[in-house]
């Protein structure tokens, strides 16, 4: 490969899950004693002396909560134990720390417990009304407070000290209620934590033969913000570490790329940096989501327009593909925004590669987009810049959390409408009574019927969706 040597690479695709690893857990989930375990962690990959075990993290967890305290504050102070113990290496071949901890060891313990107490205790009822929808087939539902996307240019711009400082700054000189006083208390354990996680890599990094620009890179992002392609990268990196792996919220996009990271890249390229580094920068942050291989893929989108509707796609969004294509990888997976703007030239090279296998590429209406989230009340610029997030949803930056999934089996309106409003098999009442199969006269009028039965299912599944929406501040806080 041009960007990276055979060594480097073997080395990084191997960092998280080595292939007798993969393949026993593959082989698990056959025999079911593995069920779709969505975060694998192998503690034998990491030196024993660089933390504890996995196992050790997770009654330390329990172990040290202290349940007198607010959610907040206990979820920030778990998150801070993680940090301080979970096993990290570097190394030589790679520009990018290893952590252990990639099981989301909070949802394992106070999350998921938090989670447990909203369904059995809180909301008994809903809870039930949701698996019997679930059990019968009409719906799949659950509580996914999952599909969060950061204000990536805040993070760039400040850093993680910065965001810190920031948090207290606001806190200052205001009378807070307790809830208030919790949430920045937590904000102020949590990126605590995360600065001095940043020192205990530097520290780990500077030991490492041939770790030296790591070492530098983390020493500058442990103070400030980034200024160089690298540090943005790295930044970009811990983030998604942190968040998707250890606090458990996932990070559904790791940015609009090109628009963000321009900035860092023409500022190397000025300042003398070879484009050559760059790319290879580019090539090993790539191949770190490659090595996780997350099986919903980990988004990362391109492209949209300025704010005069020129396009966003610029000489690093050329470079991007071009990298990925040579790496062979399909994680992450690219999302682009497709305007009038956008060079076709871009849009061939994508198709080039979709065509050649090297992808996994889809392509969104930024248009639609736009339209859809400014007669949803959004404002136009808002609109142009908005997020799109995990399996191609779209929003506005900072202003929504995608919560509540479901899959609503479009056959179940068709069976209540042919049954009187019956499930055929469990016999349940959908909530709406339809004729006797033999009043229908034709087929627009069972067609009809169908679509009303559709909308009461839908408007049923919103009205869950939006009374479970409400426990986010609880549950994950």
């Amino acid at each position: 490969m041009r960007y990276i040597s055979d060594a480097d690479y073997a080395y990084i695709m191997q960092k998280y899950h080595t292939p007798e690893m993969v393949a026993e857990s593959a082989d698990s989930v056959h025999r079911g004693t593995r069920i779709f375990n969505r975060f694998i962690r192998h503690d034998a990959i990491f030196d024993e002396s660089s933390g504890m075990d996995g196992d050790a993290i997770l009654r330390g967890i329990r172990e040290n909560d202290d349940p007198t305290l607010p959610h907040p504050v206990r979820k920030a102070n778990a998150f801070a134990y993680v940090l301080k113990n979970t096993r990290i290496s570097c190394d030589a071949r790679d520009l990018f720390p290893a952590i252990n901890m990639i099981d989301r060891p909070l949802n394992k313990t106070l999350v998921g417990d938090w989670r447990r107490e909203v369904e059995r205790e809180i909301i008994p009822e809903l809870e039930a009304k949701r698996a019997r929808l679930e059990n019968d087939g009409i719906v799949t539902i659950w509580l996914d407070y999952d599909h969060s996307v950061p204000l990536w240019e805040r993070l760039f711009a400040l850093g993680f000290s910065g965001i810190l400082a920031e948090s207290e700054k606001a806190r200052e000189g205001r009378v807070l209620s307790e809830e208030e006083n919790a949430f920045f208390e937590g904000i102020r354990i949590t990126y605590l934590a995360i600065v001095s996680f940043v020192d205990r890599l530097a520290c780990l990094a500077e030991k490492t033969p041939g770790s030296e620009k790591l070492a530098a890179a983390l020493r500058k992002i442990e103070c400030a913000a980034p200024e160089s392609f690298y540090e943005a990268l790295l930044l970009d990196y811990l983030y998604f570490m942190l968040c998707e792996h250890v606090e458990g919220l996932q990070v559904r996009s790791l940015s609009n790329f090109d628009r963000m990271l321009y900035p860092f890249y023409a500022s190397d390229l000025k300042k003398g940096k070879s484009e050559l580094e760059l790319r290879r920068e580019l090539a090993y942050f790539l191949l770190q989501i490659a090595s996780i291989d997350n099986y919903w893929g980990q988004p990362v989108y391109l492209g949209g327009c300025n704010a005069d509707e020129s396009t966003v796609i610029n000489e690093l969004s050329y470079v991007f593909l071009d990298v990925y294509d040579e790496l062979g990888i399909y994680n992450p997976k690219i999302q682009i925004k497709v305007a009038d703007s956008t060079p076709k030239e871009f849009l061939s090279k994508a198709l080039d590669m979709i065509r050649r296998g090297h992808n996994s590429i889809v392509f969104v209406n930024d248009a639609l987009m736009r339209k859809a989230l400014v007669d949803a009340g959004a404002d136009p610029d808002e609109a142009r810049l908005c997020d799109v997030k995990g399996c191609y949803e779209y929003s506005i930056r900072g202003a929504y959390d995608s919560s509540c999934m479901n899959y609503v089996n479009l056959l179940k309106p068709l069976e209540f409408a042919l049954h009187e409003g019956y499930d055929a098999v469990s016999r349940g009442f959908s909530g709406l009574a339809s004729p006797r199969l033999d009043a229908y006269r034709s087929f627009d009028e069972l067609y009809a019927e169908y679509k009303r039965q559709l909308m009461h299912l839908i408007d049923e599944v919103a009205s869950i969706s939006n009374a479970l929406e409400v426990y986010l501040p609880q549950i994950s806080p």
